[in-house]
């Protein structure tokens, strides 16, 4: 049987959480790693690796109070630019976290 070469450039995986006694969304690309947040309207800080200042993931402060769940094609779509992932990947995870 031959051997199977693994594939050393896999995509890092996009993951979701919400906090419903915060009403925060925290949205991550990979591991977690130490960052800091760019802030843009709506709640939204959009997170960079300290390291590398590599897009990292992004912060949602008052999802439910800037009526996110009712504009969401707006927000994946500004969040996976910045992650540079699909939008659907990114509306999954926002789904399930949120849903």
């Amino acid at each position: 049987m031959a051997a199977v070469k693994k594939n050393s450039s896999v995509a890092p995986t996009v993951r979701a959480a919400y906090d419903r006694m915060a009403d925060v969304l925290y949205i991550t690309l990979g591991a977690q790693v130490p960052a800091e947040g760019d802030g843009r309207p709506g709640g939204i800080e959009l997170d960079y690796a300290l390291s590398d200042r590599s897009p990292c993931g992004a912060t949602v402060v008052g999802y439910r109070l800037n009526r996110w769940p009712e504009k969401g094609d707006e927000l994946v779509r500004e969040i996976a630019q910045h992650l540079a992932v699909s939008s659907s990947e990114l509306a999954a995870a926002v789904k399930a976290a949120t849903g």
